[in-house]
């Protein structure tokens, strides 16, 4: 499996397509830093500022290459809510790849309601 690593901004572009015949199998468009949780960004592109970009980022890589994978990742996509809104409103994007929406953010959630739980214990 061939893996694409490139930042757009070393091209000046929004999205660079490449000169290998076939670059990748998977394209994850990265939307930045996670912005939901306790330690998430403060800043991020909007759920349709994500749409347009992923949309855009996929239509270049299926140029080139036009059975890559294109997966959702990052930013305001978050939530299993926010990966339905760009999926449902993106064409050729066939999934979500979940780092901090995965891990982090169920983990806190978890730790916040179990200490909550405890909290609430009453004493005689």
């Amino acid at each position: 499996m061939k893996i694409a690593k490139s930042q757009p901004a070393e091209h000046g572009l929004l999205f660079s397509t490449w000169s290998l015949p076939k670059p990748a199998d998977v394209l994850v468009p990265h939307m930045g830093l996670t912005t939901k949780g306790t330690i998430g960004a403060d800043t991020a592109l909007t759920l349709d500022e994500c749409v347009t970009h992923i949309q855009a980022m996929r239509d270049a890589a299926v140029s080139v290459a036009p059975d890559i994978l294109v997966l959702c990742h990052g930013g305001s996509v978050a939530e299993p809510r926010d990966a339905q809104y760009v999926l449902s409103r993106t064409e050729g994007v066939v999934g979500f790849f979940g780092a901090s929406s995965i891990e982090r953010l169920p983990t806190e959630t978890g730790i916040r309601r179990q200490t909550e739980d405890f909290k609430s214990i009453s004493f005689r």
